[in-house]
């Protein structure tokens, strides 16, 4: 299933206004950096303001800095957490929701063509656990399962056992393989026919590939669309944020201001993302 066309992520960057001393430092997960990323040639061009992303560290990281006064913006993609905003009682964060991205399941064509399609959270934590290491387990014709992990602690990893455990710190470790992009994820399920493994959904490309829907208790199959990640039914998805402890005003402002405007959300949509207008179509 094809369901996104590949962004290539730009990894580093800073953010500089022309014409003035001050600069804006932002930081943080490369999720929410492929939206800005497309959105720099109009940034520059409509408020001269010239900036690159630093992802290193991922949104916890980023959080961090900018809590701590070492940045100005984080880029994340999960909201603060009371203790996080505890640490600093003397600031008022703002959480500025982008837009929407999802996470894919995804297995080799040979696995698709088989008859997976779908799969339950059950099931999903049954391969997790390598309780399930065949796809005969799991609906599919005899072939050994691998299940290949993300890194621990970031935000894909975060997500997927979330959706599977309610909290991450309840998740089993993983003996599993890790891989450690989506490059990577890509090449392995490709070309191990029995793989199976996490990826950011607007990654998702090529005849090699496939994402799989979530089966319901009753049955139905939530499919990755656009359409149920904006409902909320397709659960494995997580927010866009632009997060920040300063007051939103001048050059400041205006860049929030873009990020929200028509140009700064069909970024987030040419990124593969569901926009703030369709997760809120009644607005």
């Amino acid at each position: 299933m094809k369901l996104f066309s590949s962004i290539t992520v730009l990894c580093a960057f800073t953010i500089g206004f022309c014409h003035a001393q001050d600069t804006i430092s932002v930081r943080g997960s490369s999720v929410v950096a492929v939206p800005l990323t497309l959105m720099a040639d109009a940034i520059k061009e409509q408020l001269g303001i010239e900036f690159k992303v630093v992802t290193d560290g991922g949104s916890s990281d980023a959080i961090f800095r900018m809590a701590g006064g070492y940045i100005d913006i984080a880029l994340s993609t999960r909201y603060m957490t009371a203790g996080e905003k505890a640490e600093h009682p003397e600031k008022t964060f703002k959480e500025t929701l982008i837009g929407r991205q999802a996470l894919g399941v995804v297995v080799s064509d040979t696995v698709w063509r088989s008859g997976v399609r779908s799969l339950t959270k059950e099931q999903l934590r049954g391969i997790y656990e390598q309780q399930i290491t065949n796809w005969k387990q799991a609906g599919g014709e005899e072939r050994y399962l691998t299940y290949f992990n993300r890194e621990v602690g970031r935000g894909t990893w975060d997500l997927f056992m979330i959706f599977l455990y309610g909290d991450a710190r309840k998740a089993p470790l993983s003996k599993a393989e890790v891989l450690r992009d989506s490059g990577d994820v890509l090449t392995t399920i490709e070309f191990n026919n029995g793989a199976i493994s996490i990826i950011d959904l607007p990654n998702v490309k090529g005849d090699g590939i496939h994402a799989l829907g979530i089966k319901q208790a009753d049955g139905t199959v939530i499919e990755p669309t656009f359409e149920n990640i904006a409902s909320g039914r397709y659960e494995l998805s997580r927010p866009l944020l632009a997060i920040t402890g300063k007051q939103t005003t001048g050059q400041l402002g205006k860049f929030f201001k873009f990020l929200l405007g028509e140009k700064g959300q069909a970024a987030v949509r040419k990124a593969g993302c569901v926009t703030n207008a369709e997760l809120n179509p009644a607005k």
